[in-house]
């Protein structure tokens, strides 16, 4: 499975707990859609420098749930898009993944389990081929906890294993793949709930990398722009428009 397949998925509440997009994207009022484009400055003289692999717009259903999204180059050329399917009762059942000339690459089934709460993700190539799957658990108040990532044959590659706040923020994610390798992310949020400081750990819980994010904000309180500084030595800036119903 591709790790822009893995860039798709997002947490999926069950029950009473189900989670519209913006709730899960902390996106206030009736967001229509959200288009990001990203620069990255570097070294001392701060030269801009556009990141056209992170140019991305999400469009929203009025129900808060998304219905298609596309990556697009600074010329505004869409290069992949994908769009999302659902059921009758607004859980996510298939996410299909689509290139430059609109046809399918790519594609996630979703199944759900309610007792206990499990989510399967089987991914697939434009034949149809199962390319891969994960395997997620949620606690009671509809949260993902815990994520196996496998093969199409079933071998292990990735666990992750996610720790909550009483806002119901990411505070923790711990990951471990095929080689035993582990690294642990922490998270601090604002009173806006949007993470401020994001700490990279490697094996004995080392501090080996850091993220410091700060927000400007439209009339709404959804942010419009961000900057993200790593170590303060590249500053990256992404700026948001973001379309109302």
């Amino acid at each position: 499975m591709r790790i822009f397949l893995l860039f798709l998925i997002s947490a999926v509440a069950f029950g009473q707990n189900l989670k519209t997009d913006w709730q899960k994207e902390n996106l206030k009022g009736k967001v229509k859609s959200v288009e990001s484009v990203a620069y990255r400055y570097v070294g001392n003289e701060g030269k801009k420098e556009p990141m056209s692999n992170f140019n991305t717009e999400e469009k929203y259903n009025d129900k808060g749930f998304k219905v298609s999204g596309r990556r697009f180059t600074n010329e505004g050329k869409t290069s992949v898009s994908w769009r999302y399917f659902y059921d009758d009762k607004n859980y996510l059942t298939k996410v299909e993944i689509l290139n430059d000339k609109n046809q399918v690459e790519e594609s996630l089934k979703y199944i759900y389990e309610l007792d206990p709460q499990k989510e399967e993700i089987l991914g697939y190539d434009g034949s149809g081929k199962l390319t891969g799957k994960q395997i997620a658990s949620y606690n009671e108040k509809g949260n993902k906890i815990s994520e196996l990532s496998l093969t199409a044959d079933g071998a292990f590659l990735l666990r992750q294993e996610i720790i909550y706040d009483a806002k119901n923020n990411i505070l923790e994610k711990r990951f471990e793949d095929k080689e035993g390798k582990k690294v642990l992310l922490k998270y601090v949020y604002d009173n806006k709930n949007n993470i401020v400081e994001e700490n990279y750990y490697g094996e004995e819980d080392q501090l080996y990398g850091q993220k410091i994010f700060s927000y400007k904000y439209d009339a709404k309180g959804n942010w419009i722009q961000r900057t993200e500084r790593i170590y303060d030595v590249e500053r990256v800036v992404t700026e948001r428009k973001i379309e109302y119903f």
